[in-house]
């Protein structure tokens, strides 16, 4: 099943474990979090994967995305944050337990090159 949000996903969880069937379904999400990540690593776990930005991140591209605006310069009409693939396959044999983990394996999460300009240092 596919879950548009990770509290759904989280739900169907629950429902499948509640039922004993996660062997019988597999659950694919948008969106983490770090209880996500360790429902998603617990052990028989139907939830396998998961498509997610980093918070963080979309929140940096808002922002240079508005200085843009500021300097009269066109961020563009759509501004795309590229979401992360994350398997369950991925958070164990990484070991990532929280997001600041992720952020660490993963460079492609923590970090877009989405509204930047020369002239906007590129974050620490």
């Amino acid at each position: 099943m596919f879950a548009p949000y990770d509290e759904f996903a989280r739900g169907a969880k629950l429902a499948a474990d509640e039922a004993k069937l996660p062997s019988k379904l597999r659950i694919y999400s948008a969106d983490i979090s770090t209880a996500d990540i360790e429902a998603i690593r617990a052990p028989g776990s139907a939830w396998v994967a998961t498509a997610a930005t980093n918070p963080a991140v979309v929140g940096a591209v808002s922002v240079r995305a508005a200085a843009l605006l500021v300097a009269g310069q066109d961020p563009g009409h759509h501004i795309v944050v590229k979401p992360t693939l994350i398997t369950r396959d991925d958070l164990v044999r990484n070991d990532i337990k929280t997001i600041a983990d992720l952020g660490a394996k993963f460079p492609a999460f923590r970090s877009s090159d989405a509204a930047t300009a020369a002239w906007i240092p590129a974050a620490q």
